[in-house]
Formats: C-alpha cells, sequence, structure tokens
C-alpha cells in the first residue's frame, strides 16, 4: 500500500502516523507544503523526518528558504511573514532536509 501525505499540524499528521503503524504501508510519499502554513513547523518537520518517505518539496516548503521570492512561487504577499516567521522556528540542519 502507498500512503500520500500532506500535513502541516502535528497533532493530525501523528493521528496518521499512528493508524500507518496499525495498518502497516509498503512507501510513504509526502507531497509538500507541511511546515509553513501551520503552528509547529519544527515538530512537523521533525516527525516526516522520522518517516525515512519520499519528500517532495512544495513551493511553500521552497519559500520558506528565501521568503522574498515568494511570489515566484505563487504564494500571495499576506503569507511572507508566515514564511519569515517559519524560517525563524528551524535551523539550518533542519532546513537541509
Amino acid at each position: 500500500m502507498l500512503l500520500f501525505l500532506t500535513f502541516t499540524a502535528t497533532t493530525a499528521l501523528r493521528a496518521v502516523l499512528a493508524d500507518i503503524k496499525k495498518h502497516g504501508t509498503d512507501e510513504i510519499i509526502c507531497l509538500g507544503d507541511t511546515i509553513s502554513l501551520g503552528p509547529q513547523p519544527l515538530e512537523t518537520l521533525n516527525a516526516l523526518k522520522e518517516l525515512n518517505c519520499i519528500y517532495i518539496m512544495g513551493n511553500h516548503d521552497e519559500a520558506i528558504l528565501d521568503p522574498e521570492k515568494a511570489p515566484e512561487f505563487e504564494i500571495t504577499e499576506h503569507l511572507v511573514p508566515d514564511l519569515y516567521w517559519c524560517r525563524d522556528q528551524l535551523h539550518r540542519t533542519v532546513l537541509n532536509f
């Protein structure tokens, strides 16, 4: 069984991960945009790292690396402060994930 994930909330992600352990899966593919739209970016990213899953970087994830380029990623201007906040919550070693 393949499972595709896209989450921004650690609580919801942990519930899905518990279900995965219960039912099992062959492979997990994370569809990106997981850390910039929720209140716990570091916790969410750490949970995903533990999965050893295939991770496809979304436009929001990429914009965290350089929030000034948000318009290039079709991210509305009112979300740019959130990108800066999110980036400030993460450290360089996590961003290299």
